[in-house]
């Protein structure tokens, strides 16, 4: 009920997500079995981030530097798939991404004017 947890758990998960997106992209998978179970696995995880990442009980802001400290470009590799189920999926949790960057931003945190 309470969410995933704070920062620290919330990028655990994130980068346990991005170890299965990732997996994908390793060449070496030419059996149908493999791929096809590879292809379930990152569904299942990217079904998992986009119930997160709907999810209104958790801190946008640990939410958001989850996402661009581990997860963020495995999104956005995901929607290049071939699985079209992958695709909607990806697509679902990166529609849901843009809002954790509008609430709770502190312009303090932006890398580009730390510079």
């Amino acid at each position: 009920p309470g969410g995933v947890g704070g920062q620290a758990e919330i990028t655990s998960v994130f980068s346990h997500i991005k170890a299965f997106l990732a997996s994908g992209n390793a060449t070496g998978q030419n059996e149908l079995h493999r791929e096809t179970f590879s292809k379930t696995l990152r569904l299942d995880a990217l079904s998992l981030v986009h119930a997160i990442l709907s999810c209104n009980n958790h801190n946008p802001v640990h939410v958001r530097k989850g996402l661009l400290q581990s997860l963020l470009p495995q999104l956005c590799q995901a929607v290049q798939e071939q699985w079209y189920k992958v695709i909607a999926e990806a697509l679902r949790a990166l529609a849901a991404v843009p809002r954790f960057f509008v609430i709770g931003y502190d312009a303090s945190e932006d890398e580009t004017t730390k510079k």
